[in-house]
């Protein structure tokens, strides 16, 4: 890490006024593109978008002549497991690499629940680490589960609803912004827990229990449903709703506000536990240590053997993510990071490609990266369009993303609470871990 961290103190970052001149903007409150838009960031907040013939750009800022590029706001993970800096934990540079690839934001679903480790979170909230600015975290805590526990001992064992409301109160207090349960909670502790959660004003999130099925979890409030487990269970094998009823599941998801998680990235990688070393040639893998890429392949092993996923599950997934989504129900980017050969920031990108083969359009797809997520938090006041007021996290586009979802990878660079990084700061940035995963 130290090559990163030398790198990072030398990088010419500033926090001055920064102004994106003749800009196309795609703001995501619609899919119109705004051109010739002049975008002045100050203080880390959006401050002022005009038309370029009528703007002034202030004197003291730094400009950025951005014609015939795209600015959107940065992307958001919300299904993963950042862990940079707890120890023994998570991927050497992790923050680094989200960043990197325009994931300004990630919605973390399970908090290591050791003292420091919230609190230090919300702090990199707010301040630069190293002079480049992390992404910013939402975090739950420990996953809560019955037995026979999936995770012991990192999880919260629930043994009766007693249990189960003394720990959400306990979770709301630490300052967790959300509960996130387990399938193989006892229907007794799911439903204390949706009571709780209720009482104390905490969403609560994660896997359907089989027996609750997606028609309880929209009776109990719960917020979203992750990896579309409640449809089809892969750590059990059940499937719980008939392929041709899907359509009205989304309608039900629709009019109740439950948002979907599908992540069906992870599920790819955990359907081909054979494809193992064809995953570890994919170009994003050298940018992770080495130690932890031969973990890889026993983990993915490991872990495949205890599902139980049918040969079809790519086409089974993209299927009722389709569905849902012409059903209206709200969907949501994430990929599980960082799971066996999700590599965190370039595992969005491969999400983004799989929502749009599932029957997004590319805006769609990038909506549900960015104004959905921020919907979802309950910070859209905050974040997830380019509005006057919102906080500067933005990406500028080479190539127009709404033709081809492919073109988010055509980074000109990536500002993170008004920190601007060209992509020179970014190539330099993944060099630098490149280097130091030799």
């Amino acid at each position: 890490m130290n090559s990163l961290l030398n790198l990072c103190a030398d990088l010419n970052l500033s926090n001055r006024p920064t102004a994106f001149i003749d800009v196309n903007v795609i703001s995501m409150n619609n899919d119109r593109i705004l051109e010739n838009q002049t975008v002045i960031i100050k203080n880390g907040l959006i401050d002022t978008i005009g038309n370029s013939r009528h703007t002034p750009v202030p004197s003291d800022a730094i400009p950025i002549k951005s014609g015939k590029k795209y600015l959107l706001p940065g992307l958001v993970d919300m299904h993963v497991h950042f862990n940079s800096f707890a120890p023994f934990f998570g991927v050497k540079n992790e923050w680094a690499l989200y960043i990197s690839n325009g994931v300004t934001t990630v919605r973390n679903m399970w908090g290591i629940h050791i003292g420091w480790y919230h609190p230090f979170l919300n702090k990199c909230k707010k301040i630069p680490m190293c002079n480049i600015p992390i992404p910013n975290v939402y975090t739950g805590g420990q996953i809560l589960e019955s037995k026979p526990q999936f995770f012991p001992p990192l999880s919260k064992l629930i043994e009766n609803p007693n249990n189960a409301r003394k720990f959400v109160e306990y979770e709301k207090k630490k300052g967790y912004e959300f509960i996130k349960i387990y399938h193989t909670l006892s229907e007794d502790s799911y439903m204390a827990i949706s009571k709780a959660a209720k009482e104390l004003s905490i969403p609560f999130l994660g896997h359907v229990p089989d027996v609750i099925g997606i028609d309880g979890a929209i009776k109990a409030g719960q917020h979203s449903i992750e990896h579309l487990i409640g449809f089809f269970n892969p750590f059990t094998g059940k499937t719980k709703t008939d392929i041709e009823s899907v359509g009205q599941y989304g309608a039900n998801l629709r009019d109740a506000g439950v948002w979907n998680c599908p992540t069906m990235v992870v599920w790819q990688r955990y359907l081909s536990p054979d494809k193992a070393n064809e995953f570890d040639k994919k170009s994003d893998m050298r940018y992770l240590q080495k130690k932890y890429r031969y973990s890889m392949q026993k983990a993915l092993t490991a872990a495949s053997s205890k599902l139980i996923i049918p040969d079809n599950y790519d086409d089974y997934q993209k299927h009722v993510v389709g569905e849902l989504h012409k059903a209206g129900a709200r969907i949501l980017l994430g990929t599980d990071s960082p799971n066996p050969y999700i590599v965190p920031g370039f595992s969005a990108h491969e999400e983004l490609e799989n929502l749009v083969e599932a029957g997004l359009t590319p805006f769609e797809a990038i909506k549900a990266g960015t104004k959905n997520a921020a919907e979802c938090l309950n910070r859209l006041d905050e974040f997830g369009t380019i509005s006057v007021g919102k906080r500067a996290d933005l990406l500028l586009l080479d190539k127009n993303p709404l033709n081809d979802i492919k073109n988010l990878k055509s980074m000109s660079g990536v500002m993170v609470r008004g920190t601007w990084l060209p992509k020179s700061a970014l190539d330099a940035i993944l060099n630098a871990i490149e280097k130091s995963c030799i």
